[in-house]
């Protein structure tokens, strides 16, 4: 059994490095205003303007590790939400659980999230969103300022979950002065599957000229589903369901009786039907902005998010001997209809005031979450049913199966106020104070078709299980920076953070005592937890720039997540501990940025060390409970480089290189979960090397009308999956895309291929159950690739 973990069994199976759904396609440029589009192909990264230091500064004036990207340079490139991205940013991945949009975790520098909270920050303007269990709120990129991607721990002006780094997605502001938009639709065709529509809209209004203005964002995206799912025929036969356990395809023999041992698992007997088209995802959702600027010192805006997400199943492939599937077709078996379903809102107030001596900036946030899902567990769930049983249960229609529908209910309140010195002096300061409140409800039901029917009201709603589960975390901190310039060309910076955190959970399960043998329903009653932390977080940075074209600087920065509540053991014999501390990441970093050969030459890089110590690990319980403990330490050293191009006007070469050489520091074993972790390991889902490079060039073919045509392709090395290496490597992977298209000013059409060679690149292949097939236990994979070749148009209209 599996309550109350954060993701289901096999939801787990499917965790992967998931640079999913895109290829690196360039697609039509449509900033909304009136520059001319080769702006696009001239923009120096270099030159953006970003607030990652809380202050207005250039990307090459910024003593840190940062992409920043453009709306115009993020949709040449084919970035279209957060998980696009990890294709264009050197040292960012994104992992996939296989639910779609709005359950990704990100990950920078190797430091991925092995059970706990979120280590890469997330931002939408001020608000910071939280990333727990239940989903969460993951915007199109579209009608927005630029991205901002901060490499490296951030605790010190970004607090909790930024031990890895930050993602800022800046939107667009209301304009106080001018009427603007923009429609924008896309239609494409993926192979094994069938049409994709995506529909983009953003309306700008004055309504009192330089007072007040309203911006409006709007979207609507269909992609289809290109697994098939089966519905698996079970045996009725009780001794099918026993298979010997095997290692490495040798027989495993019971040292005492000297036999072999018995496990149990799924008996598959084929399946039936044509098999239903499953794993398509509508989006849906906007933003509405309004400004209100009633003095030049005084601006005061509201944001609403709203977005929807609908999932008709998943897009992997199972592997199964008695099934016959192969893993590579993209069929599946499933015994019931799975689904998600993805509510998300967010709302933001932010005040900013320029004091003279300060500009003083309020944020106000509140966000809200629900998601309910539904998994098929037969594989996991059928074979221990029928081995406590004796008998297979079926319903009143005959059919077998077990599944897991859950529903996770959150909210998220956040307030930060802080204050920014002005001035053009030696000295500068940052001071401010953060808090956040976030809560969230699960429910969760374990259910096994006919159990009422077999065993009576006992056993009501066929639920094995269920139960309740709130979770807290309140966190207040405060933080400040100041920097120093000691000459015209050398300065430093130094920050430190304050942080309390209170976790806590209340945690009730009815269970109908399977497990332990019996029939009867065991009650547990909630039983609150609480953690309670302190800490530090500290940023000392050094930097040079003897010149504009030159910087370069040297950091120790720290971060930290906090701890939490593991769900109270139900079963005997199951030692789970009452929780988990925070874990502590220390890095240091030498980089630098600079331009060669008047700007038409990039080349920004930077090496760094990182310490990491007592890593949230999610481990599984003799029972099959999952829970969280502190595991090992590990160490991680790289570098990254990124190089830009400008040969000639309108023509830009773009490349990105991250290597990096994540192990576990540490030999780790834990005798509950039997997990063991070697020293020298590699972490779960780190490449050793990821590349991405870009080529895009535009031309003028007469009047206002420009064509372009652009390429880029990127390549990840190989990855482990799981943290003792159990399972085999997922193999590296190249991915291309290719585009072309002719703007008119106002008009734009493109055309684009994704995947270009669609390439069959494997991104999860982990065990989802045990199968009993000719007498010996085997497992049942579930594999997961990236998006097939895609193939479509887009066309864009601006005013």
């Amino acid at each position: 059994m599996n309550l109350f973990n954060t993701i289901p069994e096999r939801t787990v199976s499917i965790g992967v490095l998931c640079l999913t759904c895109t290829a690196l396609t360039p697609m039509a440029v449509y900033a909304q205003n009136d520059a001319p589009s080769e702006a696009t192909a001239e923009e120096d990264p270099n030159t953006i303007t970003v607030t990652a230091t809380r202050r207005n500064l250039q990307v090459s004036d910024v003593p840190l590790s940062i992409s920043a990207l453009s709306q115009d340079m993020l949709t040449t490139q084919g970035v279209r939400d957060s998980t696009d991205i990890a294709y264009v940013v050197p040292g960012l991945s994104v992992i996939g659980d296989g639910f779609g949009a709005g359950t990704e975790s990100v990950s920078v520098r190797g430091i991925v999230a092995l059970g706990s909270a979120a280590t890469t920050a997330y931002y939408i303007d001020e608000t910071p969103v939280s990333q727990q269990s239940g989903g969460y709120f993951s915007p199109r990129y579209f009608d927005i300022e630029r991205v901002e991607v901060l490499r490296g721990p951030q605790g010190t002006l970004f607090g909790a979950s930024a031990v890895g780094g930050v993602i800022r997605v800046i939107n667009k502001r209301p304009n106080l002065s001018r009427f603007e938009g923009a429609v924008r639709a896309e239609g494409s065709t993926t192979r094994l599957a069938k049409q994709n529509y995506i529909v983009d809209g953003a309306v700008n209004v004055p309504i009192i000229n330089d007072v007040l203005a309203l911006r409006i964002t709007g979207f609507y995206e269909k992609q289809s589903g290109r697994a098939k799912a089966f519905v698996p025929i079970f045996s009725d036969d009780p001794a099918d369901y026993f298979g010997v356990a095997t290692v490495a395809g040798e027989p495993v023999i019971d040292p005492e009786t000297g036999q072999p041992v018995l496990v149990p698992g799924v008996a598959y007997k084929g399946f039936t039907g044509s098999g239903k088209r499953v794993g398509g995802q509508t989006l849906y959702g906007g933003r509405a902005a309004l400004l209100f600027q009633p003095a030049d010192a005084l601006k005061l805006t509201g944001t609403y998010h709203w977005q929807q997400n609908k999932n008709d199943g998943f897009n992997t492939a199972d592997q199964s001997i008695g099934l016959g599937l192969s893993g590579t077709d993209f069929r599946q078996a499933r015994s019931t209809l799975e689904f998600r379903k993805l509510r998300s809102q967010l709302a933001n107030l932010t005040g900013e005031f320029d004091a003279g001596f300060a500009k003083i900036t309020s944020s106000t946030s509140y966000e809200k979450g629900f998601e309910f899902t539904r998994v098929d567990l037969s594989a996991t769930a059928i074979g221990n049913t029928v081995a406590l049983l004796g008998v297979l249960p079926r319903d009143a229609g005959g059919q077998a199966g077990a599944m897991q529908p859950s529903q996770t209910k959150k909210t998220n309140f956040t307030q930060e106020v802080r204050l920014v010195s002005a001035g053009d002096g030696p000295f500068n300061w940052i001071f401010g104070g953060f808090y956040n409140n976030s809560k969230s409800l699960a429910l969760q039901n374990y259910m096994v078709r006919g159990l009422t029917a077999l065993l009576g009201n006992a056993v009501p709603g066929d639920n094995i299980g269920s139960g309740s589960a709130k979770f807290t975390t309140r966190e207040f901190s405060v933080f400040g920076e100041v920097g120093y310039k000691f000459t015209d060309t050398l300065s430093a910076t130094a920050g430190l953070r304050s942080y309390r955190v209170t976790t806590g959970s209340a945690i009730a399960l009815s269970t109908i005592g399977l497990v332990g043998g019996g029939l009867g329903i065991v009650e547990t009653p909630a039983d609150p937890k609480k953690f309670k932390e302190t800490g530090l977080t500290y940023k000392a940075v050094l930097n040079y720039k003897p010149s504009d074209s030159l910087l370069v600087f040297a950091g120790y920065t720290t971060g930290y997540r906090p701890g939490g509540v593991n769900v109270a053991p139900v079963v005997p014999g199951d030692d789970i501990p009452q929780g988990f501390t925070s874990d502590k990441l220390s890095q240091y970093e030498l980089g630098w940025k600079s331009s060669w050969l008047d700007r038409a030459l990039t080349v920004n890089g930077a090496l760094f060390y990182i310490d990491w110590s007592d890593i949230p690990t999610t481990v599984q319980a003799p029972s099959g409970f999952f829970y969280t403990i502190n595991g090992p330490k590990a160490r991680n050293y790289g570098g990254e480089l990124e190089i830009v191009m400008r040969p000639t006007k309108g023509f830009d070469v773009s490349f990105g290189l991250t290597v990096l050489n994540a192990k576990y520091s540490e030999t780790f074993e834990d005798l509950e979960s039997g997990l063991r972790i070697e020293k020298g390991q590699r972490l779960t889902n780190v490449p050793d090397i990821t590349l991405n490079a870009a080529v895009n060039y535009e031309w003028s073919i007469g009047g206002d009308a420009r064509a372009r045509f652009g390429a880029n392709v990127a390549h990840v090395t190989k990855r482990t999956q799981v943290a003792n290496a159990t399972e085999s490597p997922l193999p590296g992977f190249v991915n291309a895309g290719l585009s072309t298209g002719i703007n008119f000013g106002k008009f734009d059409v493109s055309i684009f291929a994704r995947n270009l060679f669609d390439t069959r690149a494997l991104v999860g292949n982990i065990r989802s159950g045990n199968e009993v097939a000719g007498g010996f236990s085997s497992a049942i994979i579930n594999k997961n690739y990236i998006q097939p070749r895609t193939i479509g148009a887009s066309i864009q209209f601006m005013f």
